[in-house]
């Protein structure tokens, strides 16, 4: 069975539009929320806007800045090997209620109209 081919960064909504945004949300949040209590207490410089509820295509969720976070490009790749079953991980999945089983604690942990009521 052949995989799928993986649309382009532009065609999933990653162009221009989204790199101002993008900027202008790491320069309003410049640090790391070190997802995963990596950093100790030295804090990294966020360079990467993640998703943190994946948008899968769902524009609302891609442009909703709620499920933005910033991190750095070490908390972001490592975010992403957990939720696409990079590097041996399971996939993430997301089960009724918004729990997701085998993730990394998010920035919308606690904060009510994030996450799964997006």
């Amino acid at each position: 069975m052949a995989e799928k081919v993986r649309a382009s960064a532009y065609a999933r909504g990653y162009g221009r539009r989204w790199q101002k945004a993008s900027t202008a949300f790491l320069l309003a949040h410049p640090l790391c929320v070190d997802p995963f209590k990596d950093h100790g207490n030295a804090p990294r410089a966020a360079e990467v806007t993640d998703h943190i509820v994946p948008h899968k295509g769902d524009m609302h969720l891609f442009w909703n800045p709620k499920n933005w976070q910033p991190l750095c490009k070490e908390c972001h790749d490592k975010k992403t090997a957990k939720e696409d079953g990079g590097f041996g991980n399971q996939r993430r999945v997301v089960v009724e209620g918004g729990l997701e089983v085998g993730s990394a604690p998010r920035l919308s942990d606690g904060i009510p109209g994030v996450g799964s009521n997006l």
